[in-house]
């Protein structure tokens, strides 16, 4: 990553013509960044040698159209994190002194929705970071600590997960608004929302009464709620394909008790579904402990610091 105002170092630039969008997420073991197509036929590998000793990247988004991107860059003794936007090959990077939750680009490009709270959960917020000059505006968060913010198709409207009474609940805030707007009650909570590409629903996890968390859809005004997935994989972070026909999202892989040690060290991996949740299949493999970030559609955010594997 190189610092704010300054080119990012380009290497040897990625041939991204004809490029489907891609699944990004975090090879924990390996403490890489990777994206990769659906059908694992192309495969990109974020550059960390910009980076600072000790730092790592937590979070990862891109603008819908694939013009631009940004990190959420941790570093941990001592602690700082920084939100950096890449842009044209350029690197803003934007400090936060609070624990920063996740980044979320908006449908047009030009605001970022960054989750914000200080050390132990207190004075959470969301602001909107202008990418251009790294300006930032604060919004209306409620009083719980806020996940990561997803945007809704036409810009309006955001939809965040935050801790109401003993458990999380979705909220939506429509910009300009004075305060969120619950739109789920459930016993068990409700988690990491994402919006729909054509604006007519949210996917959302949630824990079952058997401990297992799976999968479910309600519509913007909380109606209409329904499971999507049951197949006794434990799942998180639920999102959508760019043209909301698939879905990806964190599952527990079941990991045979004769396995070598090494594969027992970990049990996280990506899955992918249909939109209404079936035709469930693992995307990575047991060499991995996936976490998964986001899909992003192909364009100018992968030939700056990005390397074909």
């Amino acid at each position: 990553m190189a610092p704010s105002g300054s080119a990012v170092s380009p290497g040897v630039t990625p041939d991204i013509s004809g490029l489907s969008p891609v699944i990004v997420y975090r090879d924990t073991l390996a403490a890489a960044i990777i994206a990769q197509t659906p059908d694992k036929s192309r495969s990109f590998k974020l550059n960390l040698s910009g980076l600072a000793s000790g730092e790592t990247v937590l979070d990862l988004d891109c603008a819908p159209d694939g013009s631009r991107s940004a990190y959420i860059v941790v570093q941990g003794q001592p602690f700082t994190n920084r939100v950096v936007i890449s842009v044209d090959g350029q690197a803003r990077s934007v400090p936060f002194s609070e624990s920063i939750r996740g980044v979320s680009w908006s449908p047009d490009g030009r605001r970022l929705a960054v989750a914000l709270s200080a050390f132990g959960g207190t004075n959470p917020r969301i602001v909107l970071v202008d990418p251009a000059t790294g300006g930032t505006t604060d919004l209306p968060a409620g009083q719980g600590r806020p996940g990561i913010p997803q945007w809704s198709p036409d810009g309006t409207r955001l939809v965040f997960d935050a801790p109401l009474g003993k458990v999380n609940q979705l909220s939506t805030l429509k910009i300009g608004d004075p305060a969120p707007d619950q739109i789920t009650h459930r016993d068990q909570g409700a988690f990491s929302p994402d919006w729909s590409p054509d604006g007519q629903t949210i996917v959302f996890a949630t824990t079952e009464p058997d401990g297992l968390a799976e999968v479910y859809a309600v519509s913007p005004d909380g109606s209409n709620e329904r499971p999507l997935t049951n197949s006794g994989v434990s799942k998180g972070v639920p999102r959508y394909s760019p043209d909301g026909k698939q879905l990806a999202f964190v599952g527990t892989v079941s990991v045979p008790v004769t396995s070598a040690a090494p594969v027992l060290m970990h049990n996280l991996g990506i899955f992918m579904a249909a939109a209404d949740g079936s035709g469930e299949q693992m995307f990575t493999d047991l060499a991995k402990d996936a976490w998964l970030l986001t899909w992003c559609s192909a364009g100018a955010w992968l030939q700056h610091d990005w390397e074909q594997q």
